[in-house]
């Protein structure tokens, strides 16, 4: 039988774990829109991540999935064994599936 049970990882944490397990991609999520000529202001990661996506749809799944690689692999969450996940204001929303 299977039990699914929630987990928030949080902007703070999430961009922690992407700056250092890939920073590569890190400094691609801040610079975007920059490198894009578009608004920066203070935007928060969720409104970041969001605009990022309104231009570039690839560039947000690509970063979708670095930030979900970097949060495995910094809190050692078995990749293979998230079942779904959720972006919001808060942070990353993951659903853990456990046997």
């Amino acid at each position: 039988m299977h039990s699914q049970s929630q987990r928030l990882i949080s902007w703070s944490d999430s961009i922690n774990a992407l700056e250092l397990v890939n920073p590569i991609a890190f400094n691609y999520f801040y610079h975007f829109h920059s490198m894009h000529g578009l608004r920066e202001g203070d935007l928060s990661p969720f409104e970041r991540l969001t605009g990022i996506g309104d231009h570039c749809e690839s560039a947000l799944d690509t970063l979708t999935e670095d930030f979900l690689g970097a949060i495995a692999d910094h809190f050692s969450i078995d990749k293979s064994n998230m079942d779904s996940y959720c972006v919001s204001e808060e942070g990353f929303h993951l659903s853990d599936l456990h046997s």
